[in-house]
């Protein structure tokens, strides 16, 4: 008779849900077009979602393209991984990172604002920045959804991001927001399928955008160029080379130049 424990099964996750696949298939296609005009050497994708949930990078025209995750997954052999780094701890040098993607890592990290100024350090100037999650405030988000979202097991209220605060801290770091998306208007509902070309997707779109359940921020490095600022004080100081000077005699040697010697 054994004694040994049947593995764990993994709880599943959120995005295995029909609402999970739902909102990474509007965040993919907001990748695939982002990527069309972001060229480079070097990028990496960091995020806590299932093995090949989500592929950010997988549009992309950069030549090298990494993903890592902050642990290892339950299933390692699912999914080759690059490498294993926490958003607020990378393991790269400064200012060396074409595009960072960031997918559902705000609302996972312990510290989002830490991860923002490593994302500030590690990319070079006119480096991109791309992030997505889900939106504090939002359809999904209703008192009558907590039952549901607890159901799907979607991250906790407090734990999700505003955009527009994200968009603030960004530019306190340096980075300047290209763009700003909202999406996914549909309704949060446990079972059922969620149809593209439903009326509320177009109608959201147009009266409540920012109550869409996911976002999408593209922001890029700016380069600060240094200012000589005017100093007034300079102006009442002459300057030696605007004093006039006295012609010299005639037959006298300045005191400059050397004196000729005598044949």
């Amino acid at each position: 008779m054994s004694l040994a424990s049947p593995p764990l099964k993994p709880l599943p996750h959120w995005s295995q849900s029909a609402a999970g696949q739902y909102a990474l298939a509007w965040q993919s296609g907001c990748y695939e077009r982002l990527h069309v005009d972001i060229f480079g050497y070097y990028a990496l994708q960091i995020s806590a979602l299932p093995p090949g949930a989500l592929d950010a990078l997988a549009a992309s025209r950069i030549t090298h393209r990494w993903h890592a995750r902050p642990s290892l997954p339950l299933l390692p052999e699912a999914h080759a991984l690059d490498l294993i780094a926490q958003p607020q701890q990378l393991p790269v040098a400064e200012n060396s990172l074409d595009a960072l993607v960031l997918p559902h890592v705000l609302e996972e990290s312990p510290a989002p604002h830490a991860a923002l100024q490593e994302a500030a350090r590690a990319l070079i100037p006119q480096g991109h920045l791309l992030l997505s999650g889900f939106t504090r405030t939002s359809l999904w988000s209703l008192p009558w959804n907590k039952r549901t979202r607890a159901a799907l097991q979607l991250p906790p209220q407090h734990t999700l991001q505003s955009p527009t605060q994200l968009a603030a801290q960004l530019s306190a770091l340096g980075l300047q927001v290209q763009s700003l998306q909202y999406g996914c208007w549909q309704g949060l509902h446990a079972a059922g399928n969620y149809p593209n070309h439903a009326p509320s997707e177009r109608w959201g779109r147009r009266l409540y955008p920012r109550l869409g359940a996911c976002y999408m921020l593209h922001a890029v490095k700016q380069i600060v160029n240094p200012r000589l600022m005017p100093a007034p004080w300079l102006a009442d100081i002459p300057s030696p080379a605007a004093q006039p000077t006295a012609p010299a005699a005639l037959g006298q040697v300045p005191n400059h130049l050397p004196a000729t010697p005598a044949k």
